[in-house]
């Protein structure tokens, strides 16, 4: 009996948790010890002292399965453990505990050779691996794992944990084994669910994440609960989301109460039920011209339902109470995911009448176009997103089959967005592109811009010309938000608009040239996820702009595959777009993104970029090589004084220089207009300017043709007050091209004197001579 006492508390210390007043976890000590005991116990007692053990006076959780000895006791509650603790070391010591009891003890465990593989020391380590892959192979094994798993996912360290992100992902674990296993392991979830007890807000987000991910696949886990049957005066509702239900106004609309957590569960619970809703009857062509002129009476009565799935009724204060659970999530989108309010949005709105959801659009694509760019941009980002989800699951086909579907008039399935709905949602995305926009309302304007698009592209009398000026302000953007340079997310989700809108916008000449030269730019720039997602739209689109007999084009077209298994942080990459660019703006563009990846790029990126560019201009024609040496050229007039690409041109440009000079093409009227430039640089203060401007003028200077208008520029030079370092690098230059002994005698390190002036004079005559 003794043996059996020490049993029951080992399994009673493995579930034992308890948490300090400041939330930490002081039980895991205990669990740890519970380990390690039953690795004891395995180990110091035969098979025929632990069989004499009774397994039903231990005190342990009722399952499904009858524990006919200790063995199956042990196994269940040390595979329960190894798989959902919290604890990294604990779930280790578990498995550990495990492996040792199947060791000792053959033929004991079900299973027991390949459970020890699965609940592995090594496979245990990292939780999320843990609670899904290794939890879901031990309960395919035996029913005795799969009943030990569900018992766990419906405890303290799953749907109960304090960390939201567990929540969520045991969520998706259950969803998972009702789906593979059925409802009998889950069975009591309901009566967790319906149960009185009074839950922290932690606690109802498990709930409620785990009703969604099993109410969708079956409504029959939950039968004549008031779950699904609550009467009352106002009518039938379901409970988890009445107005009275567990989650009051207050919970969510005050942040300090950790309002999203409620707002989340009460809009993943909408979506569930949605899912299950029967769907919103299809109109005859009669009907629907009579609904477009006259209207529905009831724009805001949910549409009745028939059969015996879940649908939404007259219940009207209930369903007013959902949109303020939708409108109130919205003000909580910094903590929210956009998955949830975005599905709850086009749930909601798929079981409203005709009128009703132009009403709701109205009201949404308003507050969008009339709020403030600087009030809560984050909820206009939010409604956005809601807005842009309705639309395109309001299309209900591919992008090309709704496309075609509204050319030939027919009707997309679930879509009666009008085309006034149309062209209001078009102008509340496009409010949010201006200037001043946030950069989060501009990413979830940009995202779903391209729906409404297929709509508009159609239909006569809307004016999209703003759009493409829009686009191009888009893919420049370089918005900078707490030291942080957000406006690389604005580019992606502009190069991704304009890889989804191409198929249908029709661009004349000129703006397919300039937005496609912009995409090339970004294709070659420092970021690597700007590269990659601008080379996905090249390959997609080769001869948007260059000409189908292009060789670049024909390989894009010949060699798919090999193309896009291409790093594009590779000299290879380079040469191709080196190549590919052949138009005088697409080479400006081309140049804007490479000066970046050559002087501020990763290392291995700058080797790749340096690299590509000296073979360019090696085996490059003499006209290509100068076409790109005019548009470096451009590029840094263009940024004087304090561009951004300033520092980045005259750095690449000293690098060409040093690579190749200018023999090839002396008399280009650029140097003369490249040297006045740099001449006002002179009063700048930016000593890494200041050097790049030394490296150019020394790379100038070797060329006879124009070392006597190089020269006095870098002379002056050694008179600069401001920077030591400056004066010593012009010096280096000077007496590497035109040596002088008297420079060996000057001291430019200290601040210059008039002694110093006269010997720079006497080496180098007045033009040593600075303001």
């Amino acid at each position: 009996w003794k043996l059996t006492t020490i049993v029951g508390l080992l399994v009673h210390a493995l579930d034992f948790e308890q948490r300090s007043p400041t939330g930490a976890s002081i039980g895991s000590g205990v669990r740890d010890a519970a380990c390690f005991g039953m690795w004891s116990v395995a180990r110091r007692y035969t098979t025929e002292e632990l069989s004499q053990v009774d397994a039903s006076t231990t005190g342990s959780r009722n399952r499904t399965d009858t524990h006919t000895s200790v063995f199956r006791l042990l196994a269940s509650e040390l595979v329960l453990t190894a798989t959902l603790d919290p604890e990294g070391n604990i779930r280790r010591a578990a498995s550990a505990a495990l492996q040792e009891l199947v060791g000792r003890h053959p033929q004991k465990v079900p299973s027991g050779i390949d459970l020890v593989q699965i609940v592995d020391y090594q496979a245990v380590g990292l939780r999320s691996r843990a609670m899904t892959a290794v939890a879901a192979q031990a309960a395919n094994l035996d029913a005795l794992y799969l009943s030990a798993v569900c018992d766990g996912l419906l405890s303290w360290r799953t749907i109960n944990s304090p960390d939201a992100a567990i929540r969520r992902r045991a969520a998706d674990v259950i969803g998972e084994m009702f789906r593979c296993h059925g409802p009998a392991p889950l069975a009591p979830l309901p009566q967790l669910i319906e149960s009185h007890q009074v839950r922290s807000l932690d606690e109802w987000h498990g709930l409620y994440l785990a009703f969604a991910a099993v109410f969708p696949q079956s409504p029959s886990v939950f039968p004549n609960s008031r779950l699904v049957h609550c009467h009352s005066p106002s009518g039938s509702w379901i409970y988890l989301l009445r107005r009275d239900g567990p989650l009051s106004d207050q919970n969510i609309l005050t942040a300090g109460k950790k309002g999203h957590l409620a707002a989340e569960a009460l809009c993943v619970a909408v979506s569930a039920l949605g899912k299950n809703s029967t769907p919103r009857p299809q109109f005859s062509s009669a009907q629907r011209h009579m609904h477009k002129h006259v209207g529905d009476p009831s724009p805001l009565t949910p549409s009745h339902g028939t059969g015996t799935s879940i649908a939404y009724n007259t219940d009207l204060e209930s369903f007013r109470y959902h949109l303020t659970v939708i409108e109130a999530s919205f003000e909580q989108a910094p903590t929210l995911g956009p998955e949830a309010y975005c599905a709850a949005s086009v749930r909601v709105f798929n079981q409203l009448n005709n009128q009703g959801q132009r009403s709701l659009l109205d009201d949404w694509s308003h507050k969008v176009i009339s709020s403030s760019t600087r009030h809560n941009p984050e909820a206009r980002a939010a409604r956005l997103g809601a807005i842009g989800s309705i639309v395109q699951d309001g299309l209900g086909k591919s992008q090309t089959e709704a496309y075609e579907s509204r050319r030939s008039g027919a009707l997309v399935s679930r879509s009666n967005i009008a085309v006034h709905d149309t062209g209001l949602i078009y102008d509340a995305l496009m409010s949010q592109l201006g200037e001043k926009s946030h950069w989060l309302a501009k990413v979830a304007a940009l995202k779903w811009l391209y729906a409404p698009i297929y709509l508009i592209r159609l239909i006569d009398g809307l004016d999209v010309q703003p759009l493409d000026q829009a686009l191009l302000d888009c893919l420049e953007d370089r918005t900078t938000f707490n030291s942080r340079e957000v406006g690389s997310e604005v580019r992606i989700q502009a190069i991704e608009t304009v890889e989804a809108i191409s198929e249908t916008t029709q661009w004349d000449s000129t703006q397919r040239v300039e937005t496609f030269g912009r995409v090339y730019g970004l294709a070659v720039e420092k970021l690597d996820k700007i590269r990659d997602t601008a080379w996905r739209c090249v390959r997609k689109y080769p001869d948007a702009v260059t000409p189908k007999t292009h060789p670049c084009v024909i390989i894009l077209g010949t060699e798919p595959e090999r193309m896009a298994a291409i790093s594009t942080s590779s000299a290879l990459y380079l040469d191709f777009m080196l190549a590919f660019c052949n138009d005088h703006l697409q080479r400006g563009h081309l140049m804007q993104g490479l000066v970046t990846s050559a002087s501020s790029g990763s290392e291995g990126l700058m080797s790749a970029a340096r690299l590509a560019i000296g073979r360019f201009i090696s085996t490059g024609s003499s006209v290509d090589v100068e076409a790109y040496y005019d548009s470096l050229i451009s590029i840094i007039r263009a940024a004087v004084p304090h561009g951004r690409l300033l520092r980045p041109g005259l750095d690449v440009l000293a690098f060409m220089l040093d690579v190749d000079g200018v023999h090839r093409f002396p008399h280009s009227a650029q140097w003369k207009s490249l040297l006045d430039t740099m001449a006002l640089l002179h009063k700048g203060s930016d000593l890494r300017t200041f050097e790049s401007i030394v490296q150019v003028y020394t790379g100038l200077a070797r060329y006879e043709g124009l070392r006597a208008d190089t020269l006095p520029a870098l002379q002056r030079l050694l008179a600069h007050r401001r920077f030591p370092t400056v004066r010593l690098a012009a010096a280096a230059a000077l007496f590497v091209i035109q040596p002088h002994d008297e420079l060996k005698t000057i001291d430019l390190s200290i601040p210059l004197s008039v002694t110093t002036k006269n010997q720079m004079q006497k080496a180098y005559g007045h033009n040593a001579v600075m303001r």
